[in-house]
């Protein structure tokens, strides 16, 4: 999938989060799941496949990479990339 990104480290940020935007943070946080349904996808820097925010992902069906390591400041806001989630590779366009 392709989309573009938007970069969120706080929950005051999420009003920059558009319908088909790749959320891109640090952490996940458990209330920010009402956003989940608009995205197309989100990469995580820092987290488990058994983290709260991981299952809920899992559980609204939206495609996610997580454990990116320090991705966060390489992608720039509001750039393109393309997501490949089964082998978790992150393309910047």
């Amino acid at each position: 999938m392709t989309g573009r990104v938007t970069k969120v480290n706080k929950f005051g940020d999420l009003h920059k989060i558009k319908a088909g935007d790749i959320l891109l943070c640090s952490q996940i946080r458990p209330s920010w799941s009402y956003i989940f349904s608009v995205l197309k996808g989100v990469i995580i820097e820092n987290g488990s496949l058994l983290s709260h925010g991981a299952t809920l992902l899992r559980e609204s069906n939206t495609p996610s990479i997580i454990n990116t390591g320090s991705i966060y400041d390489k992608i720039p806001q509001y750039s393109k990339v393309q997501l490949n989630c089964e082998d978790g590779e992150i393309i910047i366009l």
